[in-house]
């Protein structure tokens, strides 16, 4: 069985960026889990035909930055490893922070409950510049 959700990206101040929805084969799963099921699939999605345009929670090693997303040399793919630990440190270090269903979630170990209506948002914190 698998559960479709909603995911939204955020920047705070700016509202919602971008959505997209995700499969999940478990209703309950750990922050941890939700994370990384996440960035398992936008990698594999990439991987899939590597464009070079690359629409993620965290910028990959060896890319840059662009408006809505990261460039990557045509045809590189992305390790699926690497960008989970990327991701999780960045929820440790507050660089995003995550809504289930209109609650903040701060752990990783926590469990949460994902059904299909339920709403699942990335929330980035955009650095202040010259602070």
């Amino acid at each position: 069985m698998s559960i479709m959700v909603t995911i939204k990206d955020e920047s705070l101040g700016k509202g919602s960026n971008q959505s997209t929805e995700l499969y999940f084969t478990a209703e309950r799963m750990s922050v941890r889990e939700l994370i990384e099921a996440r960035i398992t699939q936008e990698v594999e999605k990439y991987n899939a035909h590597a464009t070079g345009e690359y629409i993620g929670l965290v910028q990959p090693t060896e890319s840059e930055a662009r408006l809505n997303g990261y460039s990557l040399t045509k045809g590189q793919l992305i390790d699926v490893e690497k960008q989970k630990s990327a991701a999780v440190k960045s929820f440790l270090t507050n660089e995003f922070f995550l809504l289930v269903n209109n609650r903040q979630v701060t752990d990783l170990d926590e469990e949460v409950i994902l059904l299909p209506e339920s709403e699942v948002s990335f929330i980035k914190l955009v650095p202040l510049i010259g602070g």
